[in-house]
């Protein structure tokens, strides 16, 4: 006969769960006859049910209130004892579950914010230059503008919603669901996953209040102070981003030119090893196919053994784990395709991002040793994927300066560094949204310098007064 407390333990996670995750009430059922169970046994019933991200999250809380209730319950040790810790767990744990599910539930949310935009921004670049790779972190740059969005309003602040998908969604709230996911990333067992924001800003701008809270508080981000237009500032920032990359990424943005006014950035670094790492001796040189019809000779890394794997019309995929709480997701498109439509494919209805679908197999893979260094300017192409209103001369950032001051965004830069080899990936990923000051601009510009028809015109009437054409001034040169 197991011991109360194991069995009120056990009870309180599984309580929990199916308060979060309804499929799983079956598991309390479970728990409840530990009494003639044995405690390893349900132990496996639970960690077979219970998602580990939930199980993580609530336990702390649950093994808690399941001391509480096992001491109010400890008075009566007869065979009604758990049914007594039900109750005493169930009015512990209720106030905690109303807290916790909200905030479950906008975690999950997290992703999709991350997902869709970074997918639809990775196939946009991909088939506008399909022979060369192409490498973006949605999260980072989702980071970056949703820094930005929080300063947004008007048809502004509805380009952005519409961008990351989260429809009447407030954008408060979808940055606050962001920074959980960044806690949670940051958290990460077995892997080193870094994310930083920061804000650079010319003394002239003046943020809002509000702004500056949203920022600091909910994003991390600290807002920096000095003159743009000074090469040792910019000189400062590209440090900062070395150093959030771990010298992976070395700048960002161009130490002099342009009317900066402010910088908003993030900085993301990743290494993982590999679960079951490739061995060094099995490597050997391999061809690889280029998209341009090209073959090039470059060291193939071997692995055989059980893998997850997914089989569909369009490609084939596999999961190759870190040791944390990350994979490495691998798509080979079919004969035909190529990786920017199973790109967008996955933008559009998940496909291969559906863990779910893939199921355990043996195999073997062949997978290129390689490093790689991305860059790209992503303002139109952003503009192309329904920012435009964000990214014009008119956009509203009314919520982040101000009263009197207007800022436009003039450039959106990002930066890629990747490793791969037998033993892991080391990644690394910057994001920059240039901001200058907007001044009044006239709707066009119109040079007279060269032929041209000249008339005056009496206003009242109509009439003219002179006309002719203008073909020749001054001394010709030469």
């Amino acid at each position: 006969m197991v011991s109360l407390d194991s069995s009120l333990r056990l009870l309180a996670i599984a309580w929990v769960v199916a308060a979060l995750a309804g499929p799983q009430a079956q598991a309390a059922e479970t728990v409840t006859r530990t009494e003639a169970e044995d405690v390893g046994s349900v132990i496996d019933v639970l960690e077979a049910t219970i998602p580990e991200d939930v199980r993580r999250t609530v336990s702390g809380a649950a093994e808690t209130a399941a001391a509480a209730a096992a001491a109010a319950a400890a008075a009566d040790a007869t065979s009604d004892a758990v049914e007594l810790g039900v109750a005493e767990v169930t009015k512990a744990l209720n106030a905690t579950v109303a807290a916790m599910a909200p905030s479950v539930a906008a975690d999950s949310s997290a992703a999709g914010i991350v997902n869709a935009p970074g997918l639809a921004l990775a196939a946009a670049l991909a088939e506008a230059t399909p022979s060369e790779p192409v490498v973006v972190s949605p999260y980072s740059v989702v980071s970056a503008l949703m820094i930005l969005a929080q300063g947004a309003a008007g048809d502004t602040a509805a380009a952005f919603s519409g961008f990351f998908g989260t429809g009447e969604t407030a954008l408060t709230e979808s940055g606050a669901a962001l920074a959980r996911l960044d806690a949670q990333l940051s958290t990460s067992d077995g892997d080193e996953v870094l994310s930083a924001n920061g804000l650079w800003a010319h003394p002239r701008v003046r943020f809002r209040n509000d702004f500056v809270a949203q920022v600091t508080g909910t994003f991390g981000a600290r807002i920096e102070t000095a003159d743009l237009s000074l090469t040792e500032t910019r000189q400062a920032i590209n440090a900062w981003v070395a150093e959030h990359t771990k010298d992976k990424i070395d700048s960002i943005i161009p130490e002099s030119g342009g009317d900066l006014a402010a910088v908003i950035l993030n900085a993301l670094y990743f290494h993982g090893s590999w679960q079951r790492p490739f061995d060094p001796a099995a490597t050997a040189d391999g061809t690889f196919h280029n998209a341009d019809g090209s073959d090039a000779t470059v060291p193939m890394m071997r692995g055989d053994g059980s893998y997850a794997y997914l089989a569909a019309d369009s490609f084939r995929a596999v999961r190759l784990p870190y040791e944390g709480d990350v994979t490495m997701v691998l798509v080979l498109p079919a004969e035909g395709e190529t990786p920017a439509t199973v790109l967008a494919q996955a933008a559009a209805y998940g496909s291969w991002l559906d863990q779910s679908a893939y199921a355990s197999s043996p195999g073997i893979v062949t997978v290129p040793r390689f490093s790689l260094d991305y860059a790209a300017e992503l303002k139109h192409v952003l503009a192309g994927l329904g920012l435009a209103p964000a990214l014009a001369e008119d956009a509203d950032y009314s919520g982040m300066v101000a009263a009197g001051g207007r800022l436009v965004v003039s450039s959106v830069l990002h930066k890629i560094a990747l490793d791969v080899d037998e033993a892991g990936t080391t990644a690394a990923a910057a994001t920059a949204v240039l901001l200058s000051r907007a001044f009044h601009r006239p709707g066009f510009t119109l040079a007279f310098d060269r032929p041209f028809v000249l008339a005056l015109q009496h206003v009242d009437s109509g009439a003219l007064l002179f006309v002719g054409q203008i073909t020749r001034l001054g001394t010709a040169n030469g």
